[in-house]
C-alpha cells in the first residue's frame, strides 16, 4: 500500500445483510443500490415499513422508517410544523417530509469506520427508528386525520402522553373546540387525572396501622 493510500475498506453491505440474517430478520434486497427492505409488524403506527442502505463508498449507513400513509396535501403545511417540532433537539436522526407526495419518514445515520458496521451499530439505527416510529405514528396520524394543531399532538408525544400534556399546558386543550369528539376525549383525561390526584391524596393521608 502506497503512503498516503487508505485501506481497503470493508464490504458494509454484506456486513449489514449477515447482521439481518444472524437475528433472523426478514427482508429483501436491493443489491445493486447495497439497500434492504424490513417490514416489523406490531407498534402503533399498525407496522413499521423500514428500509436500510449503505453508501456508495461504503462509509455511511442509513435506516429509513416510513409513515405507512401519505399526507394529504391540504394538511402538509401543518405536517412540516410537527416534522419540526418533533425533530428539534434528536441526536441520531430526525423526520423529515417530501412537500411533494406527503411521504413522511424517520432517519437514523452512523458513520461507519474502515472495518464496517458492528453489530451495535446497525442495531441502534434500527432500535431507533422503530422506537420513534412506534413514539410519533400517532401524533401524525392526528395531526393528518384530527385537525389537532402539531404543537398539541407533538406535546402528547413528548410528556408522557395526551394526560402528561394536558396537564403541563391545559390552556392548549380548551373543551370548546369545534372537535367534538376531541372535546370529550379531553374532559374523559381530565376526569382521569382527577381520580389519579384524589387516589393519590388518598394513599398519601391514609392513617399508619403500625
Amino acid at each position: 500500500m502506497k503512503d498516503g493510500e487508505k485501506p481497503p475498506t470493508a464490504d458494509s453491505y454484506a456486513m449489514l445483510v449477515k447482521h439481518l440474517k444472524k437475528y433472523k430478520i426478514g427482508f429483501a434486497e436491493d443489491a445493486d443500490n447495497k439497500t434492504v427492505f424490513i417490514y416489523m409488524t406490531g407498534g402503533k403506527g399498525h407496522g413499521r415499513h423500514l428500509k436500510a442502505r449503505i453508501s456508495p463508498n461504503d462509509n455511511v449507513l442509513q435506516v429509513l422508517g416510513e409513515l405507512p400513509v401519505k399526507v394529504p396535501v391540504k394538511r402538509r403545511a401543518a405536517m412540516m410544523e410537527a416534522v419540526t417540532r418533533a425533530t428539534y433537539d434528536m441526536c441520531i436522526g430526525g423526520f423529515d417530509m417530501d412537500v411533494r407526495d406527503g411521504e413522511v419518514r424517520f432517519r437514523a445515520v452512523t458513520l461507519l469506520p474502515d472495518g464496517g458496521p458492528t453489530d451495535a451499530m446497525i442495531t441502534e439505527c434500527i432500535n431507533c427508528t422503530v422506537a420513534m416510529l412506534d413514539r410519533y405514528s400517532e401524533t401524525f396520524y392526528r395531526v393528518i386525520y384530527r385537525g389537532v394543531s402539531p404543537e398539541k399532538a407533538v406535546l402528547g408525544a413528548e410528556d408522557h402522553g395526551m394526560l402528561g400534556a394536558l396537564r403541563r399546558s391545559p390552556e392548549l386543550f380548551p373543551e370548546d373546540g369545534e372537535d367534538q369528539e376531541l372535546n370529550e376525549f379531553l374532559r374523559h383525561l381530565k376526569g382521569e387525572g382527577d381520580a389519579a390526584n384524589a387516589s393519590e391524596d388518598m394513599e398519601e393521608n391514609e392513617p399508619d396501622d403500625n
